[in-house]
């Protein structure tokens, strides 16, 4: 599955290869929207709206089977991914760069040393946050003040093994994967893993900038490039220009002057305009 249909702000740099792994699971749409999922259509909140929360109620939601279930081999689930897709087209960029921050660093440096933590709790936690807040306030903020908040989040979430599915609040998300794993052995792994959380909230650079480096080396060679092309530019007018004194009129070198610059200005104009869009 190539990359190349991904937005911007999803893209991570190195971290994406040139393909990426992507699971397909069979899913059957149910058109009504499940009673054991009803307290989050009246649940008190910041976010999402009363409309946004009726129409994504319209979409219904789908049902899945449910691996790993050693005494029901025809169990189900119920699965919100319509509905997510709907809330994460509402987040705005500053809100979702941040949750891509600390996507990458689970990725990147919690994942070795936390086998449990998935993306999905993240993104879980990331809706309470937004629903708590308020899209509005959290949109006011820079993306490092987004971070720290869902990090903290996080933390809160680690330390008491506690992670509420979003939309059937009243199941816990750490419950099975932490079925599988020894209690000392979860222990450690929250400790550490908590202990690296803190220090990206003071040290962030460390531990995302990777990617950002690539990127600004990337806009630096292109602008060097850019430079060089309208060097040799203004060579070639000079050029042009000495040969239009030493054959035209002097009469008629303003002109050829004035023309040759708005060439250049026009040139160069073209030239940059990619870097703005970069930047």
């Amino acid at each position: 599955v190539k990359n190349s249909h991904l937005s911007d702000p999803t893209k991570s740099g190195k971290e994406w290869a040139p393909k990426i792994d992507c699971d397909f699971l069979l899913s059957f749409h149910m058109h009504g929207w499940p009673e054991t999922a009803r307290e989050w259509i009246v649940r008190e909140r910041k976010w999402p709206s009363k409309h946004l929360v009726s129409h994504i109620v319209t979409l219904g939601c789908e049902v899945v089977p449910k691996g790993n279930t050693s005494n029901d081999s025809q169990a189900w689930r119920i699965s919100f991914s319509m509905a997510e897709t709907c809330l994460a087209r509402a987040i705005p960029l500053n809100i979702r760069r941040s949750y891509l921050a600390i996507k990458l660093l689970q990725k990147r440096h919690l994942k070795p040393g936390c086998s449990f933590l998935r993306s999905y709790h993240l993104k879980t936690l990331l809706f309470y946050l937004i629903e708590g807040t308020g899209v509005e306030e959290l949109g006011k903020m820079d993306e490092k003040r987004v971070y720290n908040l869902l990090a903290d989040k996080l933390v809160d979430s680690l330390q008491n093994s506690d992670c509420p599915h979003y939309f059937l609040n009243s199941i816990n998300l750490f419950d099975t994967v932490y079925q599988k794993t020894k209690p000392a052995k979860q222990t450690a792994e929250v400790d550490s893993t908590v202990k690296m959380i803190l220090q990206s909230k003071f040290n962030l650079k460390t531990f995302l900038l990777d990617d950002k480096i690539i990127v600004r080396q990337n806009i630096d060679q292109f602008i060097k490039n850019v430079q060089f092309k309208r060097l040799a530019l203004m060579l070639l007018i000079l050029l042009t220009s000495l040969l239009v004194v030493f054959s035209l009129p002097l009469i008629l070198l303003p002109l050829f002057v004035a023309l040759f610059s708005l060439l250049s200005w026009l040139y160069g104009i073209v030239l940059c305009s990619p870097i703005v869009v970069i930047l």
